[in-house]
């Protein structure tokens, strides 16, 4: 009878901190941060709201962590980011962080960093004058 017992009170601490983070998506109504997802508060005009250093995931229903940010598996990461060792987000190889740490973008040279480019379209510029 006992192990039952101590079964129910374990099964009850568990959904009782299950309950403890409220499950309302991003842009919900609420009453106090309580009331939101984790990672999330009860902002400004009573609607749940990402914290700071985190972002909304695509559907706009839970806070995905920034850059530097605690997590504990990949998907609670911003986009192209992976949690590194179950500590910590950071981009994934080909990607450096914003200034902001929120986003992840790719480190490949867009056309205007490209060595030489500068030169070409200034030359371009000079010859349409020239033939003007």
């Amino acid at each position: 009878m006992r192990a039952w017992a101590g079964l129910c009170l374990c099964l009850l601490l568990v959904l009782e901190r299950a309950s403890a983070q409220g499950d309302l998506g991003l842009g919900v109504d609420c009453d106090t941060s309580e009331d939101c997802r984790l990672h999330a508060y009860c902002g400004p005009g009573r609607v749940c709201a990402c914290r700071e250093t985190y972002v909304p995931d695509k559907d706009n229903i839970t806070c995905l962590a920034g850059l530097r940010q605690k997590c504990q598996y990949d998907d609670g990461c911003v986009p192209n980011a992976y949690c590194r060792h179950q500590e910590r987000c950071e981009c994934k190889e080909g990607f450096i962080p914003t200034m902001d740490l929120l986003h992840c973008k790719s480190s490949a040279p867009s056309a205007m960093c490209i060595p030489g480019f500068v030169f070409l379209l200034d030359l371009v510029l000079v010859l349409t004058n020239l033939q003007v």
